[in-house]
């Protein structure tokens, strides 16, 4: 993505890898590129825990080092002491990186232990950390995020003028007609999907057996390949006794609340909403503060219905009020139907938002600010908050639409979240475009920046 983007521009960036060292340092990088390692060599002892140093990184708005590890879909499964020796030797080495690059920012993401523990130490040395955030509707808009979190978007907006309206008017119209184009996602609703869905699991398992990237592989950033064996043979079990015949195919009758679980492991709760990892607990969380005339609809996420075993969706549904929703199912009959959207950073909050439904937020998100949207509080006044969403009025069309045209007002023109591809020449230019605002964005005295810089200082 960024070499066309230093053809551009006065730009020049060390990239830190994971993966094999001795294969990383024989890495060629086009433009000037530098890569620099930080796994530790294969068959090195990992020094014990520096906790001090750990400490020393946790910050305001900064991930806990605790929930970065529980977050990393590797870590977590590793036992506690070599996950916590791996932070530790993983964050000086990103220290050691910036200390010798000493550069004007560090550009991150949100996947795995190493971009928060990036974003750690980053804040701890004064550096600017950003991260690309992207929409989902509509597809190709961009924006800079400063946390571990869609939601802190960098100040670089679009002015709201005629043509932002118009394009918040096209999005609109486009949701409501069902227009394909607008949705990155769609799910298949035959058997066809469901082998789809497991092929790519063993083909992915086929490719650990007989395929190693450029880079290689640190054990700590990649699952052994037992233990993707292990996964694979879970979730072909978990799909052949899945209590297919409890599940609903289409809203029930009466009040209800709709809760479509995210797909994991998965950045959007892992990271950016880790204190809701469980998601089958927030459901029962949920569940006790609606209504007693609402049911609660959860709908298994269509790619991940196989994440969850018989016996955990069995017990969900003992729980009284509680249906669940048949994966492939379409999920707008829900979102049509329901008094009120359950959500912790999904897509469906913002459909929920275009609709003008009653939805409540967990995560930190950037669909929060729709009318009757709000991030849920403190988890003692729940009951209080879900019951005065569901008593609001339905917002006019000229709110959503002034709603809408925020939303986007904070994104720019980019690329669409697809690292299967590289970008095309026009996403390119847009993305140029978005790296120079960035780039006067920290050059112009800004709070942010001059914040930025006394910390650096």
């Amino acid at each position: 993505m960024l070499g066309p983007i230093q053809d551009s521009i006065a730009l020049v960036s060390d990239h830190g890898v994971v993966g094999d060292p001795d294969r990383i340092e024989r890495i060629k990088m086009p433009g000037g590129m530098r890569v620099i390692a930080l796994s530790p060599r294969k068959g090195r002892t990992l020094p014990a825990p520096d906790l001090q140093f750990l400490a020393s990184l946790e910050a305001a708005d900064v991930p806990s080092v605790r929930n970065m590890i529980l977050g990393d879909r590797v870590l977590n499964q590793l036992p506690p002491d070599t996950a916590v020796a791996y932070a530790s030797f993983l964050g000086k080495r990103i220290e050691a990186a910036i200390g010798e690059t000493r550069p004007d920012l560090v550009l991150g993401s949100f996947d795995s232990l190493h971009s928060g523990m990036g974003l750690a130490v980053a804040r701890k040395m004064g550096v600017p950390w950003v991260s690309l955030v992207y929409t989902a509707i509509p597809a190709g808009q961009t924006a800079f995020s400063t946390q571990m979190n869609p939601n802190a978007l960098l100040p670089i907006t679009r002015k709201k003028d005629e043509q932002l309206y118009d394009e918040a008017q096209a999005i609109i119209d486009g949701f409501r007609q069902r227009d394909p184009k607008i949705y990155r996602n769609v799910a298949l609703s035959d058997v066809r999907f469901t082998i789809r869905r497991l092929g790519m699991h063993v083909v992915n398992l086929i490719d650990r057996f007989f395929s190693t990237p450029e880079e290689g592989r640190d054990p700590y950033t990649w699952p052994t390949i037992r233990r993707r064996m292990r996964d694979v043979l879970r979730r072909a079990w978990n799909n052949a006794t899945l209590p297919r015949r409890s599940f609903v195919h289409e809203p029930p009758v009466g009040n209800f609340a709709y809760y479509p679980l995210h797909m994991q492991p998965e950045s959007s709760v892992d990271n950016w909403a880790p204190f809701y990892q469980d998601q089958l607990a927030l459901a029962q969380l949920v569940l006790r503060a609606l209504p007693a005339d609402f049911s609660l609809v959860v709908k298994l996420h269509f790619i991940d219905p196989d994440n969850y075993s018989r016996a955990e969706l069995k017990k969900l549904l003992k729980l009284p009020g509680v249906k669940v929703a048949d994966p492939l199912s379409p999920s707008r009959l829900f979102l049509e139907a329901t008094k009120l959207v359950i959500g912790i950073q999904g897509t469906a909050c913002l459909e929920a938002g275009l609709m003008g439904k009653p939805t409540l937020i967990f995560g930190d998100s950037p669909y929060q600010y729709f009318p009757n949207t709000e991030r849920a509080r403190d988890v003692n006044s729940l009951q209080q908050q879900i019951d005065s969403l569901i008593a609001r009025p339905s917002p006019s069309d000229a709110q959503i639409r002034e709603c809408v045209a925020e939303y986007i007002s904070r994104f720019q023109n980019g690329s669409c979240n697809d690292w299967n591809i590289s970008p095309s020449p026009a996403e390119s230019k847009n993305l140029t475009k978005l790296f120079e605002k960035l780039i006067s964005y920290y050059r112009s005295g800004t709070p942010a920046a001059v914040e930025a810089a006394a910390r650096r200082n």
